[in-house]
């Protein structure tokens, strides 16, 4: 038990030692090279550089040991086969695991392959057309004709007459954000004077206020008779989008 506990003390007082020696040797040396180390610290001015000598060649080599010293004494905590990593260090590859839960594509935008859109856009309404005429999906309404349509039921239709454009918004799918497209397009709406510009800008409220849109369901009260008629022409002769999820 006695040289266990006399071992333990020699131990702790040896480590206290060579604590305060490390401190005092930083504080005599070290402190004074530092700024030579790292690319954060200011400048150092100090007075003019004394002439070549016999003892200025001393002062130079010990320099020299202590900044070895030193370049030896910072990167030993840094592991070597970290610094390569750093270096080599990449964005994941396209097909990576992050890529596809995400759904972001690392690759540079020169690098991607634009597919033929129209054959894109064939494929996607012949899958909406597709779900449209599944049997399992049938209610009152699905086989009306536009006619059969009250103008009551046509405010999903907005209409852009500057740009020729019909967005039919269906709610949860981004509606809110193409309702202010829409908003910016057709310069229906004004802050201070001018029409907005930013979509980004335009409050959320205004962007659901129906005043803010004209939508077919509003076409009987700017035409009259004419309503229908106008709403098949547009739909004929506009760009019509929607989305779906």
């Amino acid at each position: 038990m006695t040289k266990a506990r006399l071992f333990r003390l020699w131990l702790v007082l040896g480590s206290v030692f060579m604590i305060l020696l490390i401190i005092v040797y930083w504080d005599s040396a070290g402190a004074a090279h530092f700024y030579l180390h790292t690319s954060f610290s200011r400048p150092h001015t100090g007075p003019p550089l004394p002439t070549p000598g016999p003892d200025r060649d001393r002062e130079l080599t010990a320099d020299s040991d202590v900044d070895e010293f030193l370049d030896k004494f910072l990167s030993a905590g840094v592991k070597q086969s970290d610094l390569p990593r750093k270096e080599t260090e990449q964005p994941p590859a396209p097909g990576s695991m992050e890529e596809s839960v995400r759904g972001y594509d690392w690759s540079p935008r020169d690098a991607r392959r634009s597919p033929d859109q129209g054959r894109q856009q064939a494929e996607r309404r012949s899958v909406l057309r597709g779900f449209c005429a599944n049997s399992s999906l049938a209610f009152p309404t699905k086989e009306r004709a536009f006619d059969d349509i009250p103008n009551s039921e046509l405010s999903h239709l907005i209409v852009d007459d500057r740009h020729g454009a019909i967005y039919c918004y269906v709610p949860k799918v981004a509606c809110t954000n193409w309702k202010r497209v829409m908003i910016v397009l057709s310069g229906s709406l004004l802050h201070r004077g001018a029409p907005y510009r930013d979509p980004l800008r335009i409050p959320r409220e205004h962007v659901h206020n129906a005043s803010a849109h004209l939508t077919f369901n509003k076409f009987w009260r700017r035409y009259g008779k004419l309503s229908r008629h106008l709403m098949k022409v547009k739909l004929k002769k506009y760009t019509k989008f929607l989305f779906v999820r």
